[in-house]
């Protein structure tokens, strides 16, 4: 049986993928500290295939002695899968290649929030 290493938790962020041919809306469905989930909603067809690399940026705010600092996450990913969906457009698996301490302190918050933490 498959056991995931990383625990994945459910979010929804506006993002923009970022490949060789064009920037693409998307949004972030889950998300962990070894990859994520987006969708991509479109009509358009859209070639990308699993073991391409791809950048994806998204905004999210942090808190730094206690006032919002709004920061720009940018992460060079791995397409692990590629899921079609021919009315809802595609659904990908990333896997984070390069995890700055931006990234890793916002997947770190989210869980201690989902736990009551924070």
């Amino acid at each position: 049986m498959f056991s995931r290493r990383f625990h994945r938790l459910p979010v929804n962020l506006d993002a923009i993928l970022i490949t060789e041919e064009a920037n693409l809306p998307c949004f972030i469905d889950n998300i962990s500290e070894g990859g994520l989930r987006i969708w991509i909603i479109t009509k358009t067809s859209i070639d990308l295939t699993a073991e391409s690399f791809v950048k994806l940026e998204f905004r999210v705010t942090q808190y730094e002695n206690h006032e919002p600092l709004e920061k720009v996450i940018s992460l060079t990913c791995e397409i692990m899968w590629v899921d079609k969906k021919p009315r809802d457009g595609l659904s990908l698996g990333l896997r984070v290649v390069d995890k700055d301490f931006s990234y890793e302190n916002f997947v770190k918050a989210l869980y201690m929030k989902k736990v009551g933490i924070l």
